[in-house]
C-alpha cells in the first residue's frame, strides 16, 4: 500500500494553539436544585453543573429544533437496515430523527437525565428501536466496549474533534454536526434572557466568539489528511414553536432559564424580534441560525 504523505499543516495543533477550548456540553455529576448559569446558558448547582437541569434546558431547546433537525439528517445517506451510534446524544434530538429511518440507534451520553429524556422522546414518537448507553466519550474504546455501527454521529460535543476515533467506530459513514459560524445555544439563550437578572448576578466574562478561520474547515482538513473524502453542507437551523397567545409563549419559554416575575417585561422585549402574530390569534416564536453537516465514507 502506498504510504500516505504527511500533511503540510498540523490542523489539530493549530486548533489547540489558537482556538479557545470548547465549553463543556456534558456536565459532571452535581447535586442540589441548581441556580443561575455559571457558563452562559448552562445550569449549575452547589457542586457544579447540574445534570438534571442541564437536561431539562436542552430538552426544551431540542423540542423547538425538531423541525430543523431534519435539515441535518437529510444530509446523511441512511438505509433502513443501518445501525446508528449517536455520541453525546443529549435528549435524543438526532437519535429520534435517525431512528425513524434506520434499523436501530444506540444513544450514548454521560448524563443519565439526558438518556431518560431520549428514551421518553422516542417513546412519545412511537419509536422502539432506540437503546441507551451511559458512558463518557473519553472511555469509549472502539470494538472493545462500544461496537462498530454503520453510521456514527457526533453532534455539537467534544467527540466531533476526535476524527480518527469516529472513523474507527463506523463501518460506513462518520458524521459531524456543528454550528456553521452562527450563534449556538448559549449565546441565543443569553440573547433571549438578557437583563432578566440583577446585574450583580450576571456573568463577568465575555461571551464565547468563534473565530471563522478556525471553524469547520479544521475538521474538513483533518478528515482529508486522514485519507478520506469529506463532504460538507451548510443547512438552515433554528428553534421554533407556536403558542395560543403571547402569555403562553412567555410562560413556556421562561422554563429555559428561571427569573423573577419583575423581569417579565424585559423578557417580552427580548422576544419581540422573534415573535410573529398569526391570523388565528396564535403567536410563533422562531429564532434561526445555521449548522454544518460534515460526513465521510470511513477508511
Amino acid at each position: 500500500m502506498e504510504k500516505k504523505p504527511n500533511p503540510f499543516i498540523d490542523w489539530e495543533a493549530l486548533r489547540s494553539a489558537f482556538m479557545p477550548p470548547m465549553p463543556p456540553v456534558q456536565p459532571m455529576p452535581g447535586k442540589g436544585p441548581g441556580g443561575r448559569a455559571g457558563a452562559p446558558g448552562v445550569p449549575v448547582g452547589p457542586t457544579g453543573p447540574d445534570p438534571a437541569r442541564f437536561a431539562d434546558m436542552y430538552n426544551i431547546m431540542a423540542e423547538m429544533e425538531r423541525e430543523y433537525t431534519y435539515n441535518q439528517v437529510n444530509c446523511i445517506d441512511v438505509e433502513p437496515g443501518d445501525t446508528v451510534l449517536d455520541i453525546g446524544c443529549g435528549p435524543g434530538r438526532v437519535s429520534c430523527a435517525m431512528a425513524e429511518r434506520a434499523k436501530s440507534v444506540t444513544a450514548l451520553d454521560i448524563n443519565q437525565s439526558c438518556l431518560d429524556y431520549c428514551l421518553n422522546n422516542a417513546k412519545e414518537r412511537g419509536l422502539d428501536n432506540v437503546s441507551t448507553v451511559l458512558m463518557d466519550w473519553n472511555d469509549v474504546d472502539p470494538g472493545v466496549n462500544v461496537g462498530r455501527h454503520d453510521i456514527v454521529i457526533a453532534s455539537r460535543n467534544p467527540a466531533m474533534f476526535d476524527v480518527r476515533k469516529l472513523n474507527d467506530l463506523a463501518s460506513k459513514y462518520a458524521v459531524i454536526i456543528g454550528w456553521a459560524n452562527a450563534p449556538c445555544i448559549p449565546p441565543i439563550i443569553e440573547e433571549l434572557f438578557k437583563d432578566t437578572e440583577p446585574e450583580r448576578d450576571r456573568p463577568a466574562f465575555p461571551m464565547f466568539r468563534q473565530d471563522r478561520r478556525l471553524s469547520y474547515n479544521i475538521n474538513w482538513n483533518i478528515v482529508y489528511d486522514m485519507g478520506a473524502e469529506p463532504n460538507i453542507r451548510n443547512v438552515k437551523d433554528g428553534f421554533t414553536k407556536t403558542f395560543d397567545n403571547e402569555d403562553e409563549a412567555v410562560s413556556w419559554l421562561r422554563r429555559i432559564r428561571a427569573f423573577e416575575d419583575e423581569y417579565i417585561p424585559v423578557f417580552k422585549k427580548n422576544l419581540e424580534p422573534y415573535m410573529t402574530k398569526n391570523a388565528d390569534g396564535s403567536v410563533t416564536f422562531r429564532r434561526e441560525t445555521r449548522s454544518f453537516v460534515l460526513w465521510w465514507k470511513t477508511i
